[in-house]
């Protein structure tokens, strides 16, 4: 095991298809494509497989897969990054669009761009030609309010996507220290009011049955939004991708090639900071700076409002650490500007995903890691020579000591000036952990093993930036199983990256037997109803299964539970401390609340889990288990940990959110890796594979990729030839 820290301190032609009932790997007709011309195959999943000669080919294909499958997304993700929503959406879209304008979204892509070495620039323009294309051919498709192309625009799509992560932490600090921030700036991007998290793990050889490495990766954003999952495979020469990108993205944000598999979750270093400027209270654009005056950028930008006026607003920036810093918020001669170690690095986030994805075997991969191009995330990879490695990964500034960058530092003098960037020795940075495992499922950097193989204090606080020892259920569940694996097989690791079981379900269950056994009156009094209601909670398996009537029964009990008075019930019960008399009254009381509750929200005393929580889009759904709920305010979820809209007026909870993209990769010979995205690959509601996949999250399945081409080749569902004009 090596943990990484020298320093003390420290994420999308009329061309007729050919007979899909070509299967057999020998058939000639299903050979290399032409020079120029890229193969794009549909598999029985409607996910596409680019095949070419060069790789900028490729990558054309893969632009008119996305048209193909999500034209209309893919292009109102550009209108975004313009910050032009509003202007086909309306004023409900002003704010995101300020928020492109202020952070100068399209100005940095076009001005990063110029960063990307001459191969990947060649992708990135073909995947537009791709795009291009398809629009060309399809011309009933595209909207009017279609914006002009450019290949700048995928970059500024993923500035856009990350506006919220890289800059989220100066705007806290500014919050912090009393500020009012605008409206755009307190917006948390693409959440939708739903939490955002992820899970991520690794498992070494010699806990694993085939003694190969295992990774799996699951991004737990909501299904539908602007950073909706788009899956494809991709060959071309020595690249091989399969991944998920985004729509309007090129570049993968999760993926493996043959060599090594690698994903992120939320959670990283501090990567920005928020400074305090006294203005000059006659002149609130002019600033002393070690005693010079200076004077404020300013930009005035108009956002054009389908159905109302334009919004006019004018931005401030200072010039602090090197780049322009826009002021957030005011208060009274005081400018509260937050400033980013990414504002000029337009360009480099996809020269490292493109290394990445290049990488031949961990070492490689860990040195692109090194280029420090990438947003703040938890980063975690496997590799088919044996390897892991974790980097909590991130652009850290390297600040001056005696000031409490959690909140804003004075900003009138170079004495706070950031003193360059902390190099990847720097970070959290763990490889080949001696538990022969590691998990992060958006929990400190201390807590990805049951053996403390991070020590906290031996990282700077902005490297670490994490309360030492936080834990969750999902991190706290994978930990408890990873470390009694040692001859872990596929179908245990795809069981695990299904798993449904809710935390804590014993111990509330035992405390529910002992609370009945002391008021046995109160069942004796009751209908049968009730009786049969508690006895198939303290039956209850724990597993949050859709065919589980006990599972929706324990649900609803523990939701009315929290909609009691606070007794002090969860310390207890989960400290196994005896209960008071009140508090064991709260938990029976809590059975008839609970069936008082089902029968308001038109749920049958038999319902199961999946008659109440359903997935699946365009009239056809299926039940759906593994979900997350609140009772009060504490959350009880699955590593599923599937997230629902309040009830309809049917009674039925739409999952909108939670696993949405997971990925098993096991490094076997061949390689094997498996998938899920709902709800499915196309926005044509008339496709088979609109929904479809929706069936695979209701009956707790993973795909494969079909990522080997003699295996994919048994799976045909259509194929055609795109030449490239």
């Amino acid at each position: 095991m090596r943990v990484t820290n020298v320093s003390a301190w420290t994420f999308l032609l009329a061309v007729v298809p050919l007979n899909t009932g070509l299967t057999d790997p020998n058939d000639k007709a299903i050979g290399s494509p032409p020079p120029h011309s890229v193969e794009l195959i549909r598999d029985d999943w409607g996910v596409p497989h680019l095949y070419a000669d060069r790789e900028q080919d490729a990558f054309y294909g893969l632009g008119y897969a996305q048209a193909e499958d999500r034209l209309a997304g893919l292009l109102r993700t550009y209108l975004a990054a313009r910050g032009e929503s509003a202007s086909v959406f309306g004023a409900g879209a002003v704010p995101s669009d300020l928020r492109a304008r202020q952070w100068m979204v399209l100005e940095r892509a076009k001005a990063g761009i110029k960063n990307l070495e001459p191969q990947l620039l060649r992708d990135y323009q073909q995947f537009i030609g791709g795009v291009q294309q398809y629009m060309r051919d399809h011309p009933r498709e595209v909207p009017a309010w279609a914006p002009p192309l450019d290949p700048v625009l995928p970059l500024a799509e993923m500035n856009s996507v990350l506006l919220g992560v890289n800059e989220a932490n100066g705007v806290e600090d500014c919050s912090r220290g009393g500020a009012v921030v605008a409206e755009e700036n307190r917006r948390s991007p693409n959440a939708g009011g739903l939490s955002v998290a992820s899970n991520e793990w690794v498992l070494m050889p010699w806990r694993t049955a085939d003694r190969v490495v295992m990774h799996m990766e699951d991004s737990h954003v909501p299904f539908q939004g602007e950073i909706r999952a788009f899956e494809f495979r991709l060959h071309a020469g020595s690249l091989e991708l399969s991944g998920f990108s985004a729509d309007g993205l090129v570049l993968p944000v999760a993926a493996h090639n043959r060599n090594v598999a690698w994903a992120m979750t939320m959670g990283g270093p501090d990567v920005s900071d928020c400074y305090a400027v006294e203005v000059d209270h006659d002149h609130p654009r002019r600033y002393l700076m070690d005693g010079m005056w200076r004077q404020m950028i300013t930009r005035q930008v108009t956002i054009a409002v389908n159905g109302g006026s334009p919004v006019v607003r004018e931005f401030e920036y200072t010039r602090h650490n090197g780049v322009l810093s826009p002021v957030v918020a005011r208060r009274g001669d005081t400018a509260f500007v937050v400033s980013s170690p990414y504002m000029d690095q337009a360009g480099k986030v996809e020269q490292q995903l493109y290394r990445m994805d290049q990488s031949r075997n961990m070492q490689e991969f860990r040195q692109a890691m090194g280029l420090l191009g990438l947003f703040s995330q938890n980063v975690m990879a496997g590799s088919a020579d044996g390897h892991s490695l974790y980097v909590r990964a991130g652009r850290v500034p390297i600040r001056p000591a005696g000031y409490n960058w959690r909140v804003p530092v004075p900003g009138n003098t170079s004495a706070t000036a950031w003193l360059g960037i902390h190099p990847i020795t720097d970070l959290v940075v763990v490889e080949d952990p001696d538990a022969g495992y590691m998990t992060n499922n958006n929990v400190a950097p201390d807590m990805m093993t049951e053996q403390k193989t991070v020590i906290a204090d031996r990282y700077s606080p902005e490297a670490f930036y994490d309360i030492p020892g936080f834990n969750n259920a999902r991190g706290r569940r994978v930990v408890q199983q990873l470390s009694k694996a040692y001859a872990f097989s596929t179908d245990d690791a795809l069981d695990l990256a299904l798993d449904e079981q809710w935390e804590g379900v014993t111990d509330w269950i035992e405390a529910l037997r002992q609370a009945l056994n002391a008021s046995a009156d109160v069942i004796k009094t009751n209908p049968l109803a009730l009786s049969r209601f508690a006895d198939r909670i303290l039956h209850f398996d724990g597993e949050a299964r859709h065919q589980s009537a006990a599972a929706l029964d324990y649900l609803y009990w523990r939701t009315a539970i929290g909609n009691a008075a606070d007794v002090g019930l969860s310390e207890a019960v989960a400290s196994h401390r005896d209960l008071s008399q009140i508090q064991r009254q709260t938990l029976v009381t809590a059975l008839e609340s609970a069936m008082v509750l089902m029968t308001a929200g038109r749920v049958s005393p038999d319902a199961t889990l999946g008659d109440v929580y359903r997935v699946g889009r365009g009239g056809s759904s299926w039940p759906i288990g593994g979900v997350k709920f609140w009772a009060g305010s504490e959350e009880t979820t699955t590593l599923r940990a599937m997230q629902s809209d309040a009830p309809d007026t049917q009674g039925l909870r739409w999952v909108t959110a939670g696993q949405r993209q997971p990925c098993l990769t096991v490094f076997s010979n061949p390689i094997q890796s498996f998938t899920s995205a709902p709800y499915g690959q196309s926005d044509h509601p008339e496709s088979p594979h609109y929904s479809d996949q929706s069936r695979l999250l209701s009956e707790r399945r993973l795909k494969s990729t079909y990522f080997n081409r003699e295996e994919l080749l048994k799976h045909v569902e259509s194929r055609k030839t795109l030449q490239i004009r």
